[in-house]
């Protein structure tokens, strides 16, 4: 893992600044890749598009809008800009309260949030069986799965195979296999065969394919 610049955002509602990291390259060396796409590597980490102002609390992204500046560990010393809070990812409730107020301003926005948010979920219910025993929460969780269902296009392999799974997540598991059957690329043989099974043993959770 080779790292970039750090980049300066201001909080817009209280100025408070927050340094997000880059890079300039990294590899999946290591990594732990689930079924529903979610990969935790630790040479090529998920770095936040969004995040949570360690002072006032206010939710923002980590946009254009928002950015005033970036330093390099070669750089003379910028005292505000290395003591900045590092940016964190959205918690689970954090996520449901960008999706609850719309606090998206396109459908890329929106697919990021609820890709996450799916992300979360999936990996909580792992540890936690009865998450979803809230009927308010299974709403969240069921109707996040039929919008990401929308918001993927569906028209090549790459995309249908994570529609395939969003449908097994949501217990339909005849429609998930009938996807599955369609895909043709060889790339996505195992992951193929390893949904099928879990169709077949009614298993909707998530599980770790790499």
């Amino acid at each position: 893992m080779l790292p970039g610049p750090n980049y300066i955002y201001k909080c817009p509602k209280c100025n408070t600044l927050h340094q997000q990291m880059s890079l300039m390259s990294g590899n999946t060396f290591g990594a732990m890749i689930y079924s529903d796409g979610n990969m935790f590597a630790p040479m090529m980490p998920d770095i936040p598009k969004i995040t949570l102002c360690t002072e006032c609390r206010q939710i923002f992204w980590l946009d254009e809008q928002n950015l005033v500046g970036t330093y390099d560990f070669n750089d003379p010393i910028n005292e505000a800009f290395e003591q900045a809070a590092s940016v964190s990812h959205l918690y689970l409730e954090d996520l449901i309260y960008v999706i609850e107020n719309s606090l998206y301003r396109n459908e890329d926005e929106e697919f990021y949030i609820r890709q996450r948010l799916w992300w979360v979920f999936n990996q909580k219910l792992l540890k936690d069986s009865e998450l979803l025993g809230n009927q308010h929460m299974k709403s969240l969780y069921q109707n996040n799965c039929v919008r990401l269902i929308e918001l993927f296009k569906g028209e090549y392999d790459n995309e249908r195979v994570f529609i395939a799974e969003l449908y097994r997540n949501l217990g339909q598991f005849d429609r998930c296999m009938d996807i599955l059957k369609s895909l043709q690329d060889e790339e996505y043989k195992e992951r193929k065969q390893a949904l099928l099974k879990k169709c077949k043993e009614k298993d909707n959770k998530v599980f770790l394919v790499k």
